[in-house]
Parts: structure tokens; sequence; C-alpha cells
């Protein structure tokens, strides 16, 4: 049972519980519909039998001469009349000629009501019979009266028959429907395990190589205790793993907080010429891998946006670090204005993106084949979005028509209220 699929496992649970409801209803429905008919039956039974007792009772010429002109005969329902010795005086047509009701009942019949609730006449037909004492002409006597239980046990019948029908069909078609609910109710459960799973998978992929490269370079150094340009080289390896390490570790805690909508948020109205020039001054200081020029242009005419400018320089940090990892010789900042929002692009004049890669470069851990993501760890790109999603604005890439990528984040105006109201000017948010 346990190595079932969880839907298996709640759809068996789901129709279980449905089963044992069915049959429940099914029960309460038959014992009602009994209780109903027995009552409108002996209601019946007790009309007649008054019938008979005032026919006899206003009789002139004895009760022979009242049963004789029909009186009795006048319903379809079964009838006798007992004399106080126990003899049939009078009875419906095709009845015996012995009493309905056997000894002890019809001597407890002379005192009070009594119900015989099944019964067999001629013909083995069943019957429901009620025994009443009438006191008429100075005699004490005993009418019984009786209503055939056929039609009453063929509705029962016809009853039980469509619930034990209709039952099965009916728990087939909610187990069914419970089997489509669950699915449905696991399906982003099951993405987010895959995704998960693919997530740890991939995180563990990639702390292993640096540490891996870390132990590498501390063993080496244990073994043959290299001194002077050679204990320099070993450490500055170590070293660079180690930041590696740290910057995977900063990625990955990132992510993890903004899933656990734990991502804190100091958002204030801020220019996006100066997250511009901030993120640009920061990236001339890092030493260049070859001559690439960053520029910033037509930034200053964009209106103040309303985000935390800690989180958006990291996002342009990741932009420009990307941009400038591929680009030719020219990295370019700017604004655009669109609607209630402002488009922060980065552009740059390198091989651009593989096609084919773009619908899945925002995925975590995800990179291309060809030149752009070949040296990270396909986090930069998620992060990006990740970032500008929880400000309320988005992301997207593209590549250009001359060559090159182009990669923007967009962010609500300082007048636009973020979506979900989760950032409010200059208040701290929990995302």
């Amino acid at each position: 049972m346990s190595r079932l699929p969880v839907r298996w496992r709640l759809t068996l649970a789901f129709a279980g519980v449905m089963a044992v409801l069915l049959a429940a209803t099914g029960l309460f429905v038959c014992q009602q519909v009994q209780a109903n008919l027995d009552s409108a039956l002996n209601a019946s039974l007790r009309s007649h039998a008054a019938d008979i007792a005032a026919l006899a009772q206003q009789s002139d010429s004895g009760l022979a001469e009242a049963t004789h002109n029909g009186a009795v005969g006048q319903r379809p329902q079964l009838a006798q009349i007992i004399d106080a010795s126990g003899q049939v005086i009078d009875a419906t047509a095709g009845l015996p000629p012995r009493p309905l009701i056997g000894s002890a009942a019809l001597a407890e019949a002379r005192t009070r009501s009594v119900v015989v609730r099944r019964a067999l006449v001629a013909g083995d037909q069943p019957v429901r019979l009620l025994a009443v004492p009438i006191a008429a002409q100075g005699q004490r006597i005993v009418a019984v009266v009786g209503q055939s239980l056929e039609e009453r046990d063929r509705a029962l019948d016809d009853l039980r028959n469509v619930l034990l029908l209709g039952g099965p069909a009916a728990l087939l078609l909610a187990s069914l429907a419970g089997y489509a609910l669950t699915v449905a109710a696991l399906a982003p459960v099951e993405i987010m395990r895959r995704r998960e799973r693919t997530f740890i998978a991939d995180a563990s992929h990639e702390l292993r190589s640096p540490l891996t490269m870390l132990r590498t370079e501390l063993e080496l150094m244990a073994r043959d205790k290299p001194t002077g340009a050679d204990l320099q080289t070993a450490t500055a390896s170590a070293i660079e793993e180690t930041e590696r390490l740290g910057r995977l570790a900063d990625d990955l805690l990132l992510l993890t907080r903004a899933d656990s909508h734990r991502f804190e948020l100091r958002m204030t109205a801020v220019s996006p010429g100066a997250l511009a020039r901030d993120a640009t001054t920061r990236a001339r200081r890092r030493p260049p891998a070859r001559d690439v020029r960053i520029s910033v242009r037509d930034v200053d005419e964009a209106p103040l946006v309303l985000a935390d400018p800690d989180r958006i320089g990291q996002a342009l940090d990741n932009m420009l670090d990307n941009a400038l990892r591929y680009a030719a010789s020219e990295v370019d900042l700017t604004t655009r204005v669109a609607g209630a929002s402002v488009e922060i692009h980065v552009l740059d004049d390198g091989p651009g993106f593989p096609p084919e890669f773009l619908p899945r470069a925002w995925e975590r851990f995800s990179r291309a084949d060809a030149a752009r993501t070949e040296d990270g760890v396909g986090l930069g790109l998620a992060i990006i979005r990740t970032i500008a999603e929880l400000h309320g604005g988005r992301a997207d890439a593209a590549n250009r028509q001359g060559g090159g990528a182009d990669v923007w984040i967009s962010l609500p105006t300082a007048s636009t209220p973020t979506v979900g109201g989760r950032a409010t000017r200059s208040a701290t948010t929990t995302a």
C-alpha cells in the first residue's frame, strides 16, 4: 500500500469513505421508506377495522345480517369476524373458515388491538393483520382485517435493486471524480517536488566542483609544502574556490528565502539613473577580463521607481557580469519608460543567446550549450528574475538584431503600487 503513488492512495481512501457513506445512506433510505409504507399500511388497517366495528354495532338484525349485506366486503382488504367461541361468523370471500390469527393472538385481541406483521393466507399470500375487540349487540367479538404486503414488498425490492445497481455506479463516478480532483490538486505539489529534486541535485553538483578543487589544492599544499610564488598561486586558487563557494551559497540562500516568502525588501523611491550609474561604477572597479567599454545613456529622464536599491543593485551586477563576460567591445546601460513601469536594459555586442535557450533561460541551473553561460552555474538570470518579481516587476531577455544580447528588468514607478501590495514607499517588507 505504501508503494502506491499518493494520488492512488488518496483515491482509494476517498472511495472507501464514499462506499461507507453510500451504504449508510442506502440503508437509511430503505429503512425510512419501509417505515413510511408500514405506517401507511397500519393506518389503512385501523381505518378498515373502524368501519367494520361501526357496521357491526349499527346492525339491527345481528352481525350475520350486517356481514351478509356486504358491509365487510366493500373493500379489497381481508376481513373476518370471530365470535366469543372462536368461530368465524363472517369473512371476506375466499378466506379459509378458520381464524386468520392463532389462538394466543385471538385471546389477546379480546382485550386490546393486536398486530400480526406478516402472515400467510390462502395461496401463500403475505399479509399484515390487525385484530381489534368489538362490543356489538351484547357480544364480545373480534374483527380481524388484513391487507396484502405484495405491493409493499415489491416497492422495497425495487428500491433495493436501484440502490444495488446505482450505488456501485455512483461510487465509480465519485471515485473517478476524486481521482481527477486529486491529480489536479497534487499537480502543483508534483511540479514543486520535481523542481526541488532537480534543485537539490543541481546544487549538489555545483557545490561538489569547487569543493573538489579546494580539497585538491589543500591536499597538494599539504603534500608538496610549496613556498614563494608556488605558495601564493596555490593560496590564490584556494581563495578563489572559497569565494566561488560563498557566492553559490549566497545565491542559493536568496532563492530559498524568496521561495519561502522570507525575502526582506527595503522599499524606497529611487532614480533608475542612479541605480544604473552605481552598478556601472562597481563594474568598472572589477578587474576586466579584456578591454570592454561600459557606457550609461538615456537614464536621467526616467521617473523614480519603487525599489530596494541593494537588491536591484545585485540584479544589475549580475546583468553586467553576464554582459561583460561575453561582450566583444561594449556594454550599454539605458532606461525606457513602458506605461507605469521603467525598464533598465543592459546591452552587449557579444554572440547573444542561442535561440533555443531563451525560453528556459530563467530556469535555475539552466545553462546554454553555446557561449553565454558556459562558465556560470546557471543562477544569475534566475536571481535577476526573482528580484524583479519580488518588486512587482519582471525580467526578460532577447537577442539584438545587430548581434549581442539585451537583458532588462522592469520596475513599477514610485506612484504605482506593487503587485499584491507587497511593497510600499519607505517600508520594510517580507515577500
